[in-house]
């Protein structure tokens, strides 16, 4: 029987083998650059979810720029998700409220498409799949923002909150690494 390390670990070798578009592709190479703008008319994103037999799941971005040749459009953004996390700190804070998680793990956007919803649209796909597959009460994430606040005010900005402004300071995870970056929101809550 696989262990949820060694499950994860092949969920993401599988993500490596799905490479997002890059710089040299001329749709992405349009976008001017000083602004990352789209030249005409803004982006036309879809989404497709899938949730793997393990519970980890992905959502593809996929950009459609106008005139593209390719039909399915552009891989240009993911987020990975794990329905069950083996998470020390998220598995604490499940004990502890009695209520079932889902861990954001990842979201990745090609950089010139930042900035027209399309990590908004990610996060609404993902919990879309979570409500329909039901049984999760919250989203938990750790945000390794780099200093800039931004990536912490953007999920703030969809109804996550710090750990440590909602949970009994004494817990020993809230004291660890990995707890003081933790956020989470209640799924029903969450505002994208």
């Amino acid at each position: 029987v696989p262990s949820a390390l060694s499950t994860e670990q092949a969920f993401l070798e599988e993500l490596r083998l799905l490479p997002l578009a890059d710089e040299r592709n001329a749709a992405i190479a349009e976008i001017e650059p000083a602004t990352f703008a789209a030249p005409a008319l803004p982006p036309r994103f879809t989404v497709h979810t899938t949730i793997n037999t393990d519970g980890f799941g992905m959502c593809q971005l996929y950009w459609h720029p106008v005139g593209d040749a390719h039909p399915n459009g552009l891989n240009v953004g993911r987020l990975t998700f794990a329905v069950y996390s083996a998470d020390e700190a998220l598995l604490e804070v499940e004990a502890l409220m009695q209520k079932s998680a889902a861990e954001l793990k990842n979201v990745d956007v090609v950089h010139q498409l930042r900035g027209f919803g399309a990590g908004v649209a990610l996060v609404r796909h993902m919990l879309d799949a979570l409500r329909k597959r039901g049984g999760i009460d919250f989203v938990a994430l750790h945000h390794f923002d780099r200093g800039s606040g931004k990536l912490v005010s953007w999920f703030e900005s969809m109804g996550f909150v710090s750990a440590t402004d909602v949970l009994p300071a004494d817990l020993t995870l809230l004291r660890s690494p990995s707890g003081k970056d933790l956020m989470l929101a209640p799924i029903d809550l969450l505002e994208v």
